[in-house]
């Protein structure tokens, strides 16, 4: 009891902020505890339940020119559109700046250069820029191909194709549809360590048979 007289004021206020700390993981409607992919749950909270307290907007006029402003709002306007692509001239803006302290960021300016088919370089100086500052990164890289058209299963001749490298592991294949709705396979590869060469893991998966997708047509 004594204890209890000599410090209540503490106590008080550790209640306090117990109460606000619950209230906010309740009302704010916090994610999963690991953090993966948090910007982009945020963002989808916030477009669809808060829509005019959205933090992308609030971000991007308080803060035009951040690169994390800008990045939300590509998130906002992908999701609210329902095309991934529609973001990519917002991330693709975010990371010109040279910011490297958001790898949801880097990693979706990959995402977005693999599906526009953009030029290796700029996919190759994308991906040394995300392993060079997450060298210990668990996410997989995808290379996209139009379709596969050697003997046996995709992912097993990928595997092969990829054994070679020190730094490279076939995690699988799927095949999807594109935005414009072409089928086309994806191969998804776990990178090990902070360097990889992109044409030559692509050069091995095209002399297995894996199928180059053709040339992207003028809007």
């Amino acid at each position: 009891m004594k204890i209890l007289r000599r410090y209540r004021i503490l106590f008080y206020a550790l209640g306090i902020v117990v109460l606000l700390g619950s209230w906010e993981v309740i009302t704010l409607q916090y994610f999963s505890a690991d953090g993966k992919d948090y910007a982009r749950e945020l963002e989808l909270r916030n477009t669809y339940q808060d829509r005019e307290l959205s933090l992308s907007r609030s971000l991007q006029e308080l803060y035009p020119d951040n690169p994390d402003a800008v990045f939300l709002q590509g998130l906002q306007q992908a999701y609210s559109r329902n095309d991934f692509l529609t973001g990519c001239r917002y991330y693709l803006q975010a990371a010109r700046t040279g910011v490297v302290h958001n790898e949801d960021l880097l990693y979706t300016v990959i995402d977005c250069l693999v599906r526009q088919q953009a030029e290796e370089e700029l996919l190759q100086q994308a991906v040394s820029t995300w392993r060079r500052n997450y060298p210990h990164s668990r996410r997989p890289l995808k290379l996209r191909f139009a379709g596969f058209g050697g003997n046996g299963d995709p992912a097993r001749t990928a595997a092969r194709a990829i054994e070679p490298s020190q730094v490279l592991e076939v995690l699988g294949c799927e095949q999807r549809q594109d935005a414009g709705r072409l089928l086309v396979l994806d191969v998804y590869l776990q990178v090990n360590g902070p360097e990889l060469d992109v044409k030559a893991a692509r050069r091995s998966l095209l002399e297995a048979g894996f199928q180059p997708l053709p040339a992207p047509t003028s809007p």
